[in-house]
């Protein structure tokens, strides 16, 4: 879960992830290039997952054979980064419902809208089952 200003969360789960470098999105049609929507999407999960590649693998329902295409998802600027963060933000703040973070199950990721340091996030308690 990406968190900003240790106040706004936005949940960004990937369709597959390998839990060491990359993450990959999937679409049942063809999404190349990547239209505001998907471009949206893509880079609050490079947000989530910061040091990992991002593939976009569209297979292409409406044509016969199906048609497959991939898309190796480059990095988002620093703009792009902020951009995004202040979406969600401001997404949430509008439309989002309060939750209590000390019940929400982590990785939280950290942002700040200021440009300074993350504040510090809230941990998730540990589950006595499945740990921290």
């Amino acid at each position: 879960m990406i968190l900003i200003d240790n106040s706004v969360g936005v949940y960004a789960q990937p369709d597959y992830w390998d839990g060491r470098s990359r993450i990959i999105e999937m679409k049942s049609y063809l999404a190349i290039p990547p239209p505001p929507d998907i471009a949206l999407q893509l880079r609050l999960f490079q947000l989530a997952f910061p040091q990992f590649e991002c593939t976009l693998f569209c297979l292409n329902r409406h044509s016969v054979p199906v048609d497959t295409a991939r898309l190796c998802v480059p990095p988002p600027t620093a703009e792009e980064s902020s951009e995004t963060l202040r979406l969600a933000y401001s997404i949430a703040a509008e439309h989002g419902e309060p939750k209590v973070l000390e019940y929400m199950q982590g990785p939280f990721v950290p942002y700040s809208l200021a440009g300074g340091p993350a504040p510090e996030p809230m941990s998730a308690p540990e589950d006595p089952v499945r740990g921290p």
